[in-house]
C-alpha cells in the first residue's frame, strides 16, 4: 500500500455574523463533507479573523455520519468533536486538530459566539494521509 496527502478547503466564510452557525443545516452547502473511506489520518485546520472589538471565540463542531447526506436525520446529534479557537481581537487565529477518521463521513459547523460582532475569513481546511493500494 502507498499513502498520499491531500488537501481540500472545505468552508471558506467572507463574513459569520454575530452568533450565527455556518451551515445552518448539516450537509449545507457552505461546508464539504469528508469521506474518510481509506483514510489513514485527518486533521483540520480551523481558522478566523475576529473583529477588532470582539469579545468571544470562534467554536467548531465536528459532526459524523455513517452515510453521509443532505438530511439531518443522516447525522449524529451530538458532536463527535468539537475546538474552540479563542478570540484574538482584531487578529488572524489559526489551529490544527487531529481528528479520528473511524467514521465514514464529517462535517463541520463553525459558531460564531460573539453576540455583537462578526468574524471574517472563516475556513475550514481538511489534510488527510490516504492508504492507496499498489
Amino acid at each position: 500500500m502507498a499513502l498520499s496527502k491531500g488537501i481540500l478547503e472545505l468552508m471558506n466564510e467572507t463574513s459569520v455574523a454575530a452568533t450565527a452557525t455556518v451551515p445552518t443545516t448539516v450537509g449545507g452547502a457552505e461546508c464539504g463533507i469528508i469521506d474518510t473511506t481509506e483514510t489513514a489520518t485527518c486533521a483540520l485546520e480551523l481558522e478566523a479573523v475576529f473583529n477588532a472589538d470582539g469579545t468571544a471565540s470562534c467554536v467548531f463542531h465536528v459532526r459524523a455520519s455513517t452515510v453521509g447526506g443532505t438530511l439531518a436525520t443522516e447525522w449524529d446529534t451530538v458532536d463527535y468533536d468539537v475546538a474552540t479557537l479563542a478570540c484574538t481581537p482584531g487578529l488572524r487565529a489559526q489551529m490544527t486538530i487531529d481528528v479520528d477518521a473511524s467514521p465514514k463521513y464529517l462535517t463541520v459547523f463553525a459558531v460564531n459566539e460573539d453576540g455583537t460582532y462578526s468574524m471574517t475569513s472563516v475556513k475550514v481546511t481538511r489534510a488527510i494521509q490516504e492508504v492507496k493500494p499498489l
